[in-house]
């Protein structure tokens, strides 16, 4: 079994968590937000579930996932 269409897509497995640990950091250093390492994990592991889904990653996003685990 191979990667689904929609992660090939998107540049793979390791880009869809590049992408989704990079707007994580982006979003909690722009709004000077401290997380535990088990809460960033926690966001990333959600925002990559979510883009999984096909849901588009965004700022928004990342800061209604980071609102439910704060």
């Amino acid at each position: 079994m191979g990667l689904s269409p929609r992660v090939k897509a998107l540049g793979g497995e390791g880009a869809i968590w590049r992408e989704a640990i990079t707007l994580v950091e982006q979003y909690l250093r722009d709004e000077s937000i401290e997380l535990s390492i088990s809460a960033k994990v926690k966001v990333v592991d959600a925002l990559v579930e979510q883009m999984l889904d096909g849901q588009n990653a965004s700022l928004k996003l990342v800061s209604s996932l980071v609102r439910i685990a704060a």
